[in-house]
């Protein structure tokens, strides 16, 4: 590792997912080369590993410098490992940002960005019960900075739909639904009201 750390010299190192290796983060550590986990995710089953040797895994977790993790239980687990809450932020699963990956469905994404047409796209996705309401307070908001802003909201349970759609109409957010979207619309409103599954 040392021989492969002088070859490439790095100056950041990235980590993906659970990628964490202790003699690499320990020879990074001692050339003062930051180490960052990006995509971070902590499986139950690898916490529960962990935990039994939670002294050698809270000093291993000294040497990163910040952890990007997926999703709330995520960064619970790392924090229950002893990794310093400074150092945690909750990024969500990045592997939808692979430009390379999303290359590989042009025909898909194709109608998709005729219609926004350059327009910013926002995605409140499986909402529930109760979320609806501060989120489109929060486009409103969106929209008064970000004119032509565009929202796409997909709640969790399509028989919620027309209750979701009350709460539009209270916002006085022009929306439509996917279904009708689908057979084509002239002008893309404020919001897509997501009423279709797949």
């Amino acid at each position: 590792m040392a021989r492969a750390l002088t070859a490439v010299n790095p100056r950041l190192v990235l980590l993906t997912e659970g990628e964490i290796w202790p003699n690499f983060l320990e020879a990074c550590h001692l050339r003062g080369v930051p180490v960052l986990l990006v995509n971070g995710r902590v499986s139950h089953r690898s916490f529960r590993r962990c935990q039994l040797v939670k002294p050698l895994t809270r000093r291993v977790l000294t040497r990163i410098a910040l952890f990007c993790m997926q999703g709330e239980g995520d960064a619970s687990r790392i924090l229950a490992l002893g990794a310093d809450p400074e150092r945690v932020v909750v990024t969500g699963n990045i592997k939808y940002d692979d430009e390379e990956a999303n290359d590989q469905f042009p025909a898909r994404l194709a109608p998709v960005a005729r219609l926004v047409d350059g327009r910013p796209v926002w995605v409140a996705g499986s909402t529930h019960r109760g979320e609806e309401g501060p989120i489109l307070q929060a486009f409103r908001e969106i929209r008064a900075g970000v004119p032509g802003s565009i929202l796409v909201l997909a709640p969790r349970h399509p028989e919620r739909i027309p209750e979701v759609e009350i709460l539009l109409r209270e916002a006085d957010l022009p929306f439509i639904r996917r279904s009708v979207l689908a057979g084509g619309a002239a002008e893309l409103p404020s919001v897509v009201l997501v009423d279709t599954i797949g």
